[in-house]
Formats: C-alpha cells, sequence, structure tokens
C-alpha cells in the first residue's frame, strides 16, 4: 500500500513539474512581451518610447540595459532555431555595446541630446520603423532567395537615411550623434552579410522596388528578429 501511495505522490509531483515547465517555456515565447523588450532596447520604433532628457532618466536607462538583454536573449534561446538565434545574439551584442558605451560619464550628454532631438519626433521616426520591419517581413519570403539578403541589406540603408533626414530637418547639430547610434546597432552585421551591396554603391536602385508588400499583421514590430530570419531563411 505504502508503494502505490509513494508512486502516486511521485506521479502528481511530476505532472506538476511538466505543467510548470510548460508555463515556464509558454511565458519565455510571449512574441509580444519579447518585441517589448526589443523595443524598449532600441527605443525607435515604439511612439510611446522616450529617449532620456536628463541624467536621472539616463542612469534609469542605464539601470535597464541588463534586464531587456536577458529577456531577447532568453527568447533567442528557448524560442528560435539556432542559426536565428545565432544571428539575434549578435545583433543584441552590437545594441547592447552601443547603448552600454552612452552610459559611461563622458557619453551620457550625448545620448541626451539625441532624445532632445528625437522625442518630439518619436511618431514620424516609428512609421520609418514599421516601413522598415514591415519591408522585412516581405522580403522573408521573397521567392528569389538569392537577393532576399541584398535586399535587406537596401531596405536597411533606406531606413537609416530616412531616419537621418528626418534629423536633419528638425535638428542638424543631432546627425553624427544619430547616425552613430544606427551605426552601432547594424554596421557590424551590415558588414558582414552584406558584401557589394554597401551604402554607397548604387547597386541597390536596380532591385529595392522589388520589395514585396506586406500587409498582414506583423510578427514583430521591432526589426531584430526579422532581420534574423532573413538571414537564417535561405
Amino acid at each position: 500500500m505504502a508503494n502505490i501511495i509513494f508512486i502516486i505522490v511521485m506521479s502528481i509531483i511530476s505532472i506538476s513539474i511538466l505543467i510548470q515547465d510548460s508555463n515556464q517555456q509558454s511565458n519565455n515565447c510571449d512574441r509580444k512581451a519579447v518585441d517589448h523588450c526589443m523595443l524598449e532596447m532600441t527605443i525607435i520604433g515604439d511612439p510611446k518610447q522616450r529617449f532620456p532628457i536628463d541624467l536621472d532618466t539616463m542612469n534609469e536607462r542605464c539601470r535597464q540595459m541588463k534586464r531587456l538583454e536577458k529577456c531577447v536573449r532568453n527568447f533567442a534561446q528557448n524560442c528560435l532555431q539556432s542559426d536565428s538565434r545565432n544571428t539575434v545574439f549578435k545583433l543584441i551584442f552590437s545594441i547592447s555595446l552601443t547603448n552600454k558605451g552612452y552610459c559611461t560619464r563622458k557619453r551620457k550628454p550625448a545620448y541626451i541630446s539625441i532624445g532632445n532631438c528625437a522625442n518630439p519626433l518619436m511618431i514620424e521616426l516609428s512609421k520609418i520603423i514599421n516601413t522598415f520591419t514591415r519591408s522585412l517581413h516581405g522580403v522573408r519570403y521573397y521567392p528569389e532567395k538569392n537577393l532576399r539578403i541584398p535586399l535587406l541589406c537596401c531596405n536597411y540603408f533606406l531606413f537609416k537615411r530616412s531616419i537621418l533626414n528626418v534629423i536633419d530637418e528638425n535638428c542638424l547639430q543631432t546627425h553624427d550623434e544619430v547616425e552613430h547610434l544606427i551605426d552601432g546597432y547594424g554596421n557590424d552585421l551590415v558588414n558582414f552579410i552584406c558584401n557589394d551591396y554597401t551604402e554607397d554603391s548604387d547597386k541597390c536602385g536596380t532591385i529595392i522596388d522589388q520589395t514585396p508588400k506586406w500587409n498582414k499583421p506583423l510578427n514583430y514590430t521591432s526589426f531584430i528578429i526579422p532581420i534574423a530570419e532573413i538571414v537564417n531563411n535561405l
């Protein structure tokens, strides 16, 4: 009788552990939650996000970095295939390194200057990010696989140019800092995958119009995972 009770108790414990693990996995793979983390990491992309405007909000921003990085890394580790996971890790490394660089005493004022310029423009800047992310969703399923990376690169350059155009029209003095921020987020990967399709090349002009329209709901509002899905879906 004691053996039967022991078996029943152990079975209940095992089932409880399985349910707990399943719930944990489900929580880790919450797309909406990780999308919010990614938007917080880059700020531009969500019209509700704001850059720091003083040292207090800057210090709070810096304290959030580790939490946001962990949020995205956990999702990539638990929910993405290995190739996409590795690409996300590379992007997160570049984004985190750039963000942390602004958390030094010397660089904090530069990041605050971006906020003073960009915060009133967040709706307009977020529309540019949305257009870029929509393009990435379409490019992922482009039938000519050999053009997916070039289309990704060309749309990245278009996105960067569009952001800087808005900045130049409103606060030209912040141009270099915003360009430094964007390059810090994306240049490592772009330099690795884009080859002849560079920012200064005229090759994008021959293919950019082939970017597919994406009219379905977005899987992600942030551009991080859509980029990884293109790079590793060839």
